[in-house]
């Protein structure tokens, strides 16, 4: 008689497929590359067989491996087994989740990059470690998915039209140390306690997604490192209601929504040769603080895109366009540059209605560049914040209209130590 040898996944397919109502979950898992796939469908722990549909998963677990909760009602689920379970997928397919227990690590098969899904039938809360050693993607077809801790070196995607809830209690929560992307549905960040902190070197926002930072009383800061870039395409969403978002670089094309809290943004980001550029679009923020960290003679540009009616940075003298000496290491001559671009739809391309200068003693001095086609107005001015004795500050208009309707003075007694008017600009 012939016989034949059939691979695992061919034997798991076949009783897949004779086992009806789970036919349509392993399929999916077994065609996104995993090899064993696990049904956990019963409260308990996870060295127990009755909380499993099937084969149980051992101490450890592998690269391919695969686990679908697709139990009834409320599943209370316990991963007990020692050390941290290696897999590339994880599926709450029926039911609502809460899992406990050890570190899962998120790993890429070669056949696959590594999974996060949630399916419209399910909902899942997982409350354990969750490590990405490599890219995983975050998929919440709809409904909330709530996760923390995040750890690891691999980035966070963030797609489906549901939520993905990143819900903390104080700094180290999200400490993974890749990128950070929202494609499509709504990421939350949400802390109650403490100043928080992310690791990630970049936060994107696509067309069409949102991304929500919400913080309890007390927290003042989500505070990335000072490198990191934040990117809000047009069509994409920023909802935050912490008073200050801390990074590096903010990106915010024409188009793109960035909206809640006091929208204040303190940027600290300068590359190798001493710059770092921020291109805001047509948005309404009610204050931006330069502060260069760790370089000498920094240089930061604020460039207005040219698009739509103007870009307002600043209310009130509480609320000022800070431009400050950095607290971590910068010195000699700072240099802030805005960049503005002539946008037909904007009398006014940029409006600052308070200006705050603190060059302290740290500092050389700096040097205030206009730059661009567009026209910037400045309304009010302000030095008192600086520390005596304060250093001087050179104004240069290079191009396009700066309108200074201010006569503020510092403790010396003068406004711009000197201003330079280039030939085609105006003063």
């Amino acid at each position: 008689m012939d016989t034949k040898r059939v691979s695992g996944n061919e034997r798991r397919m076949t009783a897949v497929l004779r086992g009806g109502v789970l036919a349509g979950v392993w399929a999916a898992a077994l065609a996104a590359g995993a090899g064993d796939v696990y049904t956990n469908s019963a409260s308990g722990n996870w060295s127990a067989a009755a909380s499993w549909n099937g084969a149980m998963p051992a101490a450890g677990g592998a690269a391919d491996a695969a686990v679908v909760f697709y139990g009834t009602g409320a599943v209370a689920s316990t991963n007990n087994l020692s050390g941290t379970f290696l897999l590339n997928r994880v599926e709450a397919a029926a039911g609502t989740v809460t899992l406990w227990g050890n570190t899962l690590s998120f790993v890429d098969s070669g056949a696959a990059g590594p999974q996060v899904v949630q399916t419209g039938g399910g909902s899942a809360t997982f409350r354990n470690l969750l490590s990405l050693a490599s890219d995983t993607v975050f998929n919440v077809v709809s409904g909330v998915l709530t996760v923390c801790p995040v750890s690891g070196a691999g980035a966070l995607v963030k797609t489906g039209a549901g939520e993905l809830l990143c819900a903390t209690n104080g700094n180290g929560a999200l400490s993974f140390t890749g990128a950070t992307r929202v494609e499509g549905g709504t990421l939350t960040v949400a802390t109650s306690t403490g100043r928080f902190s992310m690791s990630s070197p970049s936060l994107t926002v696509e067309n069409g997604a949102t991304l929500r930072i919400f913080f309890g009383t007390g927290v003042n800061a989500l505070n990335l490192p000072g490198s990191a870039s934040v990117t809000v395409a047009s069509g994409g969403t920023l909802l935050t209601d912490v008073p200050t978002i801390s990074c590096g670089t903010f990106n915010a094309a024409s188009g793109a929504t960035v909206a809640g809290g006091n929208g204040c943004l303190s940027l600290h980001a300068v590359d190798a040769g001493g710059s770092a550029v921020s291109t805001l679009g047509s948005l309404s923020l009610t204050r931006i603080i330069l502060e260069p960290y760790s370089v000498a003679n920094p240089t930061q540009t604020v460039r207005f895109d040219g698009t739509g009616p103007g870009l307002s940075i600043g209310t009130d003298s509480g609320r000022a366009f800070s431009l400050r000496t950095g607290a971590s290491g910068s010195s000699g001559l700072f240099t802030f540059v805005m960049d503005i671009a002539d946008s037909p739809a904007a009398p006014v391309d940029l409006l600052v209605p308070f200006l705050n200068f603190r060059p302290s003693t740290s500092s050389s001095g700096f040097d205030f560049v206009k730059r661009g086609a567009g026209v910037m107005q400045v309304n009010g001015l302000d030095w008192s914040s600086a520390t005596a004795p304060t250093q001087p500050v050179d104004g240069v208009v290079e191009a396009g209209t700066l309108i200074w309707n201010t006569s503020a003075a510092n403790a010396a007694g003068v406004n711009l130590a000197t201003v330079t008017v280039d030939s085609g600009a105006t003063l």
